[in-house]
């Protein structure tokens, strides 16, 4: 389906050919009533209907410069060199359909009708001329393009009225204006060729083939250009009876042709073939990943990545860019200090678009993003080729080329910098990915080495307190964790096990542990009982040394030196004990975890539970990650499994061979799944009825 856009684009140029082909009709019809009845008509009439006429050819005229400039804006990509050689080959063909038209031998008003024809193709291969031209230097322009294309127009429209001020007062006596506009013509023309890279990039057989088509289109127009500035042939009559002065437009727009097919033809022959840059591309890329094979340190990787950006783009000066999160840094420059570079605010002008398409500013005066800072840049960067240095969706940064002159990059250049891109990009990736490799082996050492300190913050020995054994084990889920337990003699004589739990896992809580055993080591004097101890541990932490959102669970047994047992559970998991009779009760008193009350509050709602000494022969501390053991593959084993297995295993053994038949039983249950959580337990035993 055809977009209204592209429909209103085409009714404008579609118009003026209906208005143009009615002209011409008119001037057919005209060209033929003055032939048959010119002799018999008033003279005034004639005058009349001649001026009738060439006021309408001047229409026509001005509509043909119309659509001339119409049908040579610039489009998005230039013309390619097989779409150069297509119009060469029109041309030829117009050539030679002008050449064989006028042999045609007809009198009277025939005669009149093969005038206007010729005429009508001498325009149009004028049109096709004009369009050809102005198409490749509109396409491939400089910053004075447009100044040299206006001059080029007025000297062309200038012609018409010299011609006429020629054949009505001076005849025969401006013949050193024609010779000085066809001058003029062939200068501007060389100025406007300037850009002609694009013709030097062809393979061997396409400069043979352009170069063939050229060099006839080259003969043809010269031919075509001195027929018409000789006044006396029949080219130039049937122009110059249409409307005088055309046919010298025309010819100037042949010679004009001829004069950039001469230049291409001499680029075409004189340069070399593609391969020769297809070679030096190739020989980079392999050079480079070389260097990437070599593992090369990441500033000399950098460094040859723009220095061989220049190369390839016959640039003046790259920088390299880094994409790290949401930062753009500049990693190498070549051709350009940091300063320079800076100024240019890449980042901050192109934004988003550094990291998805190539981005080819041909003038920075032109682009309104960088018309800001153009003029303080033009020394060193007035056109630029960005190159993102993506894989998929992830971006390692791009790569930025300038040049001192404006329009120097062309499709070549993209091409070559987009075939250098992806080496570059994989050396990026390389590099992020040894950074990474480097980083996570330095936290790995880092936590190993944590794993060990933590190791020697928790108790190596099995003591026995005031008639009881105990062992305890802890392993954490990571590396470190926030699993905590430890034995603590307090300033009444009362032996006291503590068994803690930070919230979370990992750096951060191993971090609080450590605090945590540091509080408990210097309160433990201070206290005369577990409850005590508890109490001054949560004021010590509710001034203000756990965050907002970190909290303890601590799980405490007391042990006094009469033998009473006293247990303060702060939320955490409740022991689980089993009396001399062999019952297994689970001992819940209430509490809350650290750090979620306030002092006032915490000891409101954590009261202490007293047991005999004499009911109780084995107790079972432990942390949440051992209630939860199993999850999250098979269902956890929670206090009910922890129940049958102390049941199953607390009779006839010491603390410790009830501690590693436990982890035994853990082991088997943890072989089919990953652990998911720090995990402690402290088996407490009684020995005697005293200390």
């Amino acid at each position: 389906m055809t977009s209204p856009h592209s429909t209103s684009q085409r009714l404008p140029i579609a118009s003026v050919l209906v208005a143009i082909a009615a002209g011409e009709l008119f001037h057919l019809i005209m060209s033929s009533v003055l032939e048959v009845v010119g002799d018999v008509v008033p003279s005034w009439l004639e005058q009349l209907l001649r001026i009738l006429d060439g006021a309408v050819a001047s229409g026509v005229f001005l509509l043909l410069v119309w659509l001339v400039v119409k049908l040579s804006d610039p489009v998005a990509s230039p013309p390619q060199p097989k779409q150069f050689e297509r119009w060469m080959r029109w041309g030829v063909l117009g050539y030679l359909a002008v050449v064989v038209f006028p042999s045609l031998a007809v009198e009277g008003i025939a005669a009149v009708l093969v005038h206007n024809v010729l005429a009508a193709m001498l325009l149009g291969i004028g049109v096709w001329s004009a369009t050809v031209v102005l198409r490749v230097v509109r396409s491939y322009r400089t910053a004075r393009t447009a100044v040299a294309l206006r001059s080029l127009g007025w000297v062309l429209l200038a012609a018409v009225p010299i011609r006429w001020i020629e054949v009505t007062v001076a005849p025969g006596s401006l013949e050193v204006v024609y010779v000085f506009q066809g001058i003029v013509v062939c200068v501007l023309v060389t100025l406007l060729a300037r850009r002609r890279r694009w013709l030097g990039s062809l393979s061997r057989g396409q400069r043979w083939s352009l170069g063939w088509w050229t060099s006839l289109v080259l003969v043809f127009s010269i031919v075509a250009a001195a027929t018409l500035f000789d006044s006396s042939t029949v080219h130039s009559r049937a122009l110059r009876q249409w409307l005088t002065g055309s046919e010298l437009v025309v010819g100037y727009v042949c010679l004009a042709l001829a004069m950039y097919s001469a230049i291409a033809l001499v680029t075409i022959v004189g340069s070399g073939s593609s391969a020769a840059r297809k070679t030096f591309e190739f020989d980079a890329i392999t050079f480079f990943n070389r260097l990437v094979s070599e593992h090369a340190d990441s500033q000399q990787l950098y460094d040859t990545a723009v220095t061989l950006a220049v190369a390839l783009t016959e640039s003046t000066g790259a920088m390299l860019l880094l994409h790290e999160g949401d930062r753009w840094e500049i990693a190498a420059l070549a051709g350009l200090d940091y300063q320079r570079a800076a100024a240019l605010e890449i980042q901050s002008v192109l934004g988003h678009s550094l990291s998805t398409d190539a981005i080819v500013v041909p003038w920075l005066f032109e682009d309104e993003r960088f018309f800001r800072i153009a003029r303080s840049v033009e020394s060193y960067a007035q056109s630029l080729m960005l190159v993102p240095l993506r894989e998929g969706s992830i971006s390692y940064g791009a790569i930025v080329v300038v040049s001192t002159k404006p329009f120097a990059f062309e499709q070549g250049d993209i091409a070559a910098l987009g075939a250098f891109a992806p080496a570059v990009t994989i050396a990026l990736a390389n590099q992020r990915l040894l950074r990474s490799a480097i980083e996570r082996e330095r936290l790995r050492r880092e936590l190993m080495l944590g794993r060990e300190i933590q190791k020697k913050l928790l108790p190596t020995a099995a003591p026995i307190l005031n008639g009881w054994s105990v062992a305890g084990w802890s392993e954490p889920a990571l590396e470190v964790g926030g699993d905590y337990f430890d034995y603590f003699q307090l300033g009444d004589g009362t032996a006291c096990i503590v068994v803690a739990d930070v919230s979370g896992k990992g750096i951060s809580a191993a971090f609080y542990m450590a605090k945590l055993k540091g509080i408990c080591l210097a309160l433990a004097p201070l206290c005369r009982s577990v409850h005590d101890f508890i109490v001054r541990i949560h004021r010590a932490l509710d001034g203000g040394v756990l965050e907002s959102r970190v909290y303890i669970t601590l799980a405490a047994v007391g042990i006094t030196p009469s033998g009473r047992v006293h247990i303060v559970r702060a939320g955490h998991p409740p022991p689980v004990g089993v009396t001399s009779d062999g019952q297994v009760q689970v001992y819940s008193p209430q509490g809350i975890a650290l750090g979620m009350v306030s002092t006032d509050r915490f000891v409101a709602l954590t009261p202490v539970l007293e047991i005999e000494q004499t009911h109780l022969d084995t107790l079972l501390l432990f942390s949440d990650g051992y209630l939860e053991a199993g999850l999250p593959t098979t269902a956890e084993l929670g206090l009910d499994g922890i129940r049958r297995m102390i049941q199953s295993h607390a009779n006839n053994c010491s603390a410790e061979e009830l501690l590693q038949r436990l982890k035994g039983d853990l082991s088997t249950m943890l072989a089919s799944t990953t652990q998911h959580d720090d995990i402690t337990m402290v088996i407490m035993k009684r020995t005697t009825n005293s200390s």
